[in-house]
């Protein structure tokens, strides 16, 4: 057998392994912070669902019973990425229901500006997974313990990022008011600039609002350190996490968000695709006089991408 039968032969299996698990029935989940609006709809591979009963304003509360009520178990669920979207999968799985979550980009060519509706966009959810679920990637759910990762991820991102916005308001408001800017970083800045205040003799409203933001910028630089040390304590008993630090280039702070977001390699059919995932590969134009790769791609995981560049 030939390299492309054997490819070919892959891709049957494939296929019939794809088929055979199939669901019968598409639901259709328009979720928000509160409640969501179901469309159920049956299913045969190569056609449009067909809508068999719709359920609006669905609380939260009432998503199990109305599932376990008027959904089948051979059924899946299509829910498009949202805040909350990985938690309700997960409570479908434990009272044993299949779903999946999709990018926004599976509804590309189904949503109109004009025609914003709860119940037109879960039925568009099952129309456009019938038609594209197995060519548009779905969003990999993470497990709970790797969701717990990520939240360390934001939280430090979100402390570094008050912190340097808070720095750079106590530049501003050294440059208004005459001040030397301060030259000494991070918890020597707070000393340094009050100081220089006293020297100065500033007061009333503006010392009010400069102790303010002082305050606020050594709350921003403890919040920082606090959760970069729970960052190392967790890369230093992890065997995957300290195995990527190995590469060049590669810090505590990447290594973790790397592992956090990456979860299992495996997932990712070839190197490239992970590449790809991270987005630091380079966009790519063959268009007539434009010929190969071209500047950094503005697709990929934004977070990975900005500590890889």
């Amino acid at each position: 057998m030939t390299v492309t039968e054997q490819a070919q032969a892959a891709q049957v299996e494939k296929l019939v392994r794809e088929l055979i698990g199939r669901p019968k029935a598409l639901v259709g989940m328009d979720l928000h912070s509160r409640k969501v609006t179901l469309t159920v709809s049956d299913w045969v591979y190569g056609a449009d669902p067909i809508v068999k009963r719709r359920f609006l304003d669905v609380s939260l509360d009432a998503l199990e019973s109305t599932y376990t009520r008027n959904v089948s178990k051979d059924s899946l669920t299509i829910i498009e990425a949202s805040t909350n979207s990985f938690a309700v999968v997960k409570h479908l799985k434990a009272i044993g229901y299949k779903a999946v979550v999709v990018y926004s980009a599976i509804l590309k060519g189904f949503s109109r500006d004009d025609r914003i509706n709860d119940r037109i966009d879960s039925e568009k959810l099952t129309v456009a997974y019938a038609r594209f679920g197995s060519q548009r990637a779905n969003v990999f759910v993470p497990t709970d313990e790797y969701a717990g990762y990520r939240d360390i991820v934001y939280g430090y991102r979100n402390a570094l990022k008050d912190m340097t916005r808070t720095s750079n308001r106590i530049w501003a408001f050294c440059g208004a008011h005459g001040m030397p800017l301060p030259k000494r970083k991070r918890d020597r800045k707070v000393s340094d600039v009050r100081s220089k205040a006293d020297a100065m003799k500033i007061s009333g409203l503006a010392r009010f609002q400069l102790d303010d933001l002082l305050d606020e910028y050594d709350h921003a630089l403890k919040r920082h350190d606090k959760y970069r040390a729970k960052i190392v304590s967790i890369v230093s008993t992890n065997k995957e996490m300290i195995g990527v630090m190995q590469s060049p280039g590669i810090g505590v702070i990447t290594a973790f968000a790397l592992v956090a977001f990456v979860e299992d390699v495996r997932r990712f059919e070839t190197a490239k695709k992970l590449v790809s995932y991270i987005g630091a590969n380079p966009r790519v134009n063959d268009s007539g006089e434009d010929k190969g790769p071209q500047v950094l791609t503005s697709y990929g995981n934004k977070i990975l991408k900005g500590y890889f560049v």
